[in-house]
């Protein structure tokens, strides 16, 4: 529920679908090590619109709180 109003707060609208924002609550509990593990970060990159093959895989590591929240929220990073 926090994530939730959380979410709302950040991008209004965004949080109109309650299936979208719990799996989204529950994709930022994973630690980003475990999706590397998984070997999963790539494609998630991708689909993020980043290119991983360039280097931001790792770079993911140094983005501050606003920036992981505003990948995880549009996939952009103003950087």
């Amino acid at each position: 529920a926090l994530a939730a109003h959380l979410l709302g707060l950040l991008r209004p609208g965004a949080a109109a679908d309650p299936e979208e924002a719990r799996i989204r609550a529950a994709l930022a509990t994973v630690p980003l090590a475990r999706f590397r593990d998984a070997g999963l970060m790539t494609a998630l990159l991708e689909l993020a619109g980043l290119d991983a093959a360039d280097g931001d895989a790792g770079d993911v590591d140094d983005l501050d709180a606003e920036a992981l929240v505003r990948l995880a929220l549009d996939g952009t990073d103003s950087r």
